[in-house]
């Protein structure tokens, strides 16, 4: 589903009420939308079998990011902040 006016990082990162992410199996994508019916939704990325992840939007790639290297940014401060 497109929504029109909203940016990638609105569509990944918004925190306003209501909004989840969830992930489904491939084979059953379909179904899970055709029962989201009219309910605003998009589909953000794919599970890889390599520690990567990728999202994408209707106009191409907007993350694809190492996941060791993403999980040492968020760790990070977190460590620091604890000494």
């Amino acid at each position: 589903m497109t929504h029109q006016g909203l940016s990638d990082a609105t569509l990944l990162f918004a925190e306003s009420p209501t909004r989840f992410l969830v992930e489904v199996a491939q084979e059953d994508a379909a179904t899970f939308e055709a029962i989201l019916g009219k309910t605003p939704h998009a589909r953000i990325g794919v599970v890889l079998a390599q520690p990567q992840f990728r999202a994408t939007s209707d106009r191409g790639t907007v993350i694809d990011a190492d996941i060791t290297r993403l999980r040492t940014c968020w760790l990070t401060p977190l460590a620091e902040a604890a000494i």
